[in-house]
C-alpha cells in the first residue's frame, strides 16, 4: 500500500478516534454492559460467545507481539512525531510475575429484522491470564481460565435457548528460537451448551500450532500453522497470514479469523492510541435444548466489519471500543435441521484489560 492509499484512509480512522473519545459510543455502551447479568430464573444455555478471535474462544494477545514496530523503533531512541508526541521507551507487551491480565469484554447485536425467527446477541466475558516461568522465563506457559455468557433476545419462533454459558481453560506455550522464527501452542478445553438438563456433551477441546517467522525485520512477520476448532461445520483449519508494517505509524495484519489496518495516532511515555478498521469472521459450536425438548448442536456464526479505537498500555493493559456491522448471521443444527439466518445487524463491543 502506497502513502496516497494511507492518506486516504488516514482521515477517516481520525475522525472515528475523535468519536471515540469524545464519549458518545461509551454512552451507548454503558446500558449494554450494564445489561450482561444472568437472566432471571435457571440457565438455558450455555455457548461461547460467537466469536473465533475475540478472547470468548482462545485469548491470543497475550502472547509477546513480534511484529510491535513503533517498540522495535523505540529501541532505536526515537520515533517519529506522531501526534507530537515521542515516547522514551518502548511498552511491555507483558509483565514480570505471575499475573499477567485481567479481560473483561461486553458486546450487543440487536435484533433488526422484522422475521420472526430474527434473534439479538448480547455477550459478556471475563479472563484472568497468569504465567509460569516453565521450562524457562524465555519460554514460559500461559494459563487463561474464564468465563462467559450470551444472552439471546429471541424472536417468537426462534430454536434457540435464551441463555448460553461458556467457559474454558486455555494453556499456551510460547517460545521464541531465534531472532527470526518463534512459534506458539494452545490447548482449550472447555464446556460450550446450555447445560440444561437433557442436553448433550458441552465439553469440546480447541488449539493451535502455529510457526512465525519475521521474513523482512521489523516490516514483515508471516506465520503458518493449524486451528483446531472442534466445530460442526470446520472442525480443523490450516491458516497462514501476515503482519506488513509499510511504515512505523502503519500496520496491516491479515490471517483468517481478523483482519486489520491501523494506524498510530498518538504516543505518550506511558499509551499508545491506534485507529483500526477491521474484518472478522466469528463462530462456535453450541451444545442445545431444542423448543421442542430434542437435544443438538448448534453452530453460529457471523461476518463483521468494524472501526475501532484502542489504547494500549504498558504491561499489557488498555482498552478498546468498536463499531460496526455483522452480517452473515447464520445458525444450523447438527441433528434436526430447521438451519435460518438472522437479519445484518449493527454490532458495539468494548473490551477493558487490567
Amino acid at each position: 500500500m502506497d502513502d496516497r492509499g494511507l492518506s486516504k484512509i488516514e482521515p477517516l480512522l481520525r475522525g472515528f478516534v475523535r468519536l471515540m473519545r469524545s464519549g458518545l459510543l461509551w454512552v451507548v455502551l454503558g446500558p449494554v454492559v450494564a445489561a450482561q447479568e444472568p437472566l432471571d430464573g435457571p440457565p438455558e444455555a450455555d455457548s461461547d460467545a460467537i466469536e473465533l478471535d475475540s478472547d470468548s474462544v482462545i485469548d491470543r494477545s497475550f502472547i509477546p507481539d513480534p511484529e510491535s514496530s513503533s517498540a522495535e523503533l523505540e529501541s532505536r531512541g526515537d520515533l517519529p512525531s506522531v501526534a507530537g508526541a515521542i515516547r522514551r521507551r518502548p511498552l511491555r507487551t507483558y509483565r514480570d510475575g505471575i499475573y499477567q491480565k485481567l479481560t473483561l469484554s461486553a458486546s450487543v447485536i440487536p435484533a433488526m429484522g422484522s422475521e420472526s425467527d430474527d434473534f439479538g446477541l448480547a455477550d459478556f466475558y471475563a479472563g484472568l491470564t497468569l504465567a509460569v516461568p516453565w521450562p524457562s522465563r524465555e519460554a514460559p506457559l500461559f494459563f487463561t481460565p474464564n468465563y462467559g455468557q450470551l444472552s439471546i433476545d429471541r424472536g417468537p419462533t426462534t430454536d434457540l435457548p435464551a441463555t448460553l454459558h461458556y467457559s474454558t481453560l486455555d494453556v499456551s506455550w510460547f517460545k521464541r528460537w531465534n531472532e527470526r522464527y518463534q512459534s506458539v501452542i494452545s490447548v482449550s478445553p472447555g464446556v460450550f451448551g446450555d447445560l440444561r438438563q437433557g442436553s448433550p456433551d458441552p465439553i469440546r477441546i480447541q488449539g493451535m500450532a502455529l510457526v512465525m517467522c519475521d521474513w523482512i525485520p521489523r516490516r514483515l512477520m508471516i506465520g503458518t500453522g493449524i486451528l483446531y476448532l472442534d466445530r460442526d461445520d470446520i472442525p480443523m483449519l490450516p491458516v497462514i497470514g501476515f503482519t506488513y508494517t509499510p511504515r512505523d505509524d502503519w500496520k496491516l495484519e491479515v490471517n483468517v479469523r481478523r483482519n486489520r489496518l491501523a494506524r498510530l495516532m498518538r504516543v505518550t511515555p506511558t499509551s499508545e492510541d491506534w485507529g483500526y478498521l477491521t474484518f472478522d469472521w466469528m463462530g462456535n459450536t453450541y451444545a442445545v435444548v431444542r423448543t421442542d425438548g430434542r437435544p443438538d448442536y448448534a453452530t453460529l456464526q457471523d461476518f463483521r466489519f468494524m472501526a475501532g479505537w484502542e489504547q494500549k498500555r504498558d504491561g499489557g493493559a488498555g482498552h478498546r471500543l468498536e463499531a460496526g456491522v455483522a452480517f452473515g448471521r447464520e445458525v444450523d443444527f447438527r441433528d434436526y435441521g430447521g438451519d435460518f439466518t438472522a437479519e445484518p445487524s449493527i454490532v458495539i463491543q468494548g473490551v477493558v484489560i487490567f
